[in-house]
C-alpha cells in the first residue's frame, strides 16, 4: 500500500502501554517487547491451566511494516476502517469462531461467519454507516505525517456487541480479507479466559513465568470483578468482637480455674499425680477457649451480615486462618493451665 495524504480527523494514536478492558476473568499479555512464541503461550499455559482458551489478539498491517516507537511491537500502524473519508474504528483478524468468542464474548452467528469467510468485513460498531457511505481500510499516518489510500472494502453489519467489544474493535476481518487488502495478521498479545474468578496470586505467578521470556509484569492485565469496598463499620465490629470472645474467654477460664482448683488440691492430696491435674485443667481450658472462640466467630459473622447482606455484600471469611488461630489459642490456653497447675503446701498436706 503506497502513501498517501492522511484523512481528516484521525485521532491521536492509542495509549500502547495498557490493553483495552477485556471481559470479565480474561488475562491479556501484550506482546511489546517480545514476538509470538510457543514458549510464550506455554508458559501461559502451565499457568492459567490447559482447559483455559487461549488465543492471539491480531491486527492488520502493512507488509513489512516497523515499530515507529523505540521496538516496541505495539506501535506498528495498523489498519483502521474509514467510512466516507472518516476514521470510525479499529480492526481486529478472526479467523476462528475461539477467536471471536475470545473477542466479543459469544460465538459467531451463522450470517456473521459466513461474512467473515466472504471476504467482507463485519462491522461491529453499530455508530458507523453501512451502505450510505463508501467503507474503506487504511493505515495511519506515521512519523512522516502520511497515510496509506484507503482500499475499498464490503462491510455487513454484525449483530449487537457489548461495550467491552466495541473498545477493542470496530470491525473484523479474516487474514485473507486483510491480505488481499494488501495487510497481513499481526499478533500484538495473547489473552485467556479463565473458567472462574482469576486467584489473587495470579499476577505474580504469571510473571515469573513469562519474565524470563520478555513480558514483564506490569505489562499483564486481569480483568476481574468489581469488588465493593468493605464499609468501615465492619472493622469496626468485627475488633468489637473479637475483644468481647477474648474478655469472655479470659473470665471463663479464670473462673473455673477458681472453681476447681480446691478439687484439685484434693486430687493431689488423695494420691493424684500432677500429670493427671495438667490433663484436665489442659482439656478444661482448651473446651472453654474453643466454645469462646466458636462463639465469637459465629456472633462476628452473623452481626456482620446483618449489615452488609442488606447491600448486597458477601461475607467472605477467612476459614483457613481463624481455624490456626482459633488451634494456636486453645493450644496456648492448654499448656498455661497445665503450667499453672495449683499446688498443695504443707498445712494441706496435715490436714
Amino acid at each position: 500500500m503506497s502513501e498517501s495524504a492522511a484523512p481528516a480527523g484521525w485521532a491521536s494514536p492509542p495509549d500502547l502501554r495498557r490493553p483495552a478492558p477485556a471481559h470479565l476473568n480474561q488475562v491479556e499479555l501484550p506482546l511489546r517487547n517480545t514476538e509470538p512464541s510457543e514458549a510464550v503461550l506455554s508458559a501461559v499455559r502451565d499457568v492459567v491451566g490447559p482447559d483455559a482458551p487461549l488465543e492471539e489478539i491480531r491486527t492488520a498491517v502493512p507488509v513489512g511494516a516497523c515499530p515507529t516507537a523505540g521496538g516496541n511491537r505495539l506501535s506498528v500502524p495498523s489498519a483502521r476502517l474509514v467510512t466516507g473519508g472518516v476514521p470510525s474504528g479499529s480492526v481486529q483478524v478472526v479467523d476462528t469462531p475461539e477467536q471471536f468468542r475470545d473477542l466479543t464474548g459469544r460465538a459467531p452467528t451463522s450470517r456473521e461467519w459466513q461474512a467473515l469467510g466472504g471476504a467482507k468485513v463485519l462491522l461491529l460498531d453499530r455508530a458507523v454507516p453501512a451502505g450510505s457511505a463508501p467503507v474503506a481500510l487504511t493505515v495511519p499516518p506515521g512519523p512522516g505525517g502520511t497515510a496509506s489510500p484507503p482500499v475499498p472494502v464490503d462491510p455487513v453489519r454484525a449483530d449487537p456487541v457489548d461495550k467491552v467489544t466495541l473498545s477493542q474493535a470496530g470491525a473484523l476481518l479474516s487474514s485473507a480479507t486483510a491480505r488481499a487488502a494488501g495487510l497481513v495478521p499481526f499478533t500484538v498479545s495473547y489473552r485467556a479466559t479463565l473458567t472462574e474468578n482469576p486467584p489473587a496470586d495470579l499476577e505474580e505467578r504469571l510473571g515469573r513465568a513469562v519474565e524470563p521470556l520478555g513480558v514483564p509484569t506490569s505489562d499483564l492485565h486481569v480483568e476481574r470483578g468489581y469488588e465493593p469496598p468493605v464499609p468501615a463499620r465492619w472493622s469496626v465490629t468485627l475488633t468489637i468482637g473479637a475483644a468481647i470472645a477474648l474478655v469472655s474467654a479470659m473470665t471463663a477460664v479464670g473462673g473455673a480455674a477458681q472453681e476447681i482448683r480446691p478439687r484439685m488440691l484434693l486430687l493431689r492430696v488423695i494420691g493424684f499425680r500432677g500429670r493427671v491435674q495438667r490433663r484436665i485443667l489442659a482439656i478444661q481450658a482448651a473446651v472453654i477457649t474453643g466454645l469462646a472462640m466458636l462463639i465469637g466467630v459465629l456472633g462476628g459473622w452473623l452481626v456482620a451480615g446483618s449489615q452488609l447482606w442488606p447491600e448486597g455484600i458477601p461475607v467472605a471469611m477467612p476459614w483457613s486462618t481463624i481455624a490456626v488461630t482459633a488451634l494456636g489459642a486453645a493450644t496456648a490456653s492448654s499448656a498455661l493451665a497445665a503450667a499453672l497447675r495449683p499446688r498443695t503446701d504443707s498445712r494441706l498436706r496435715e490436714r
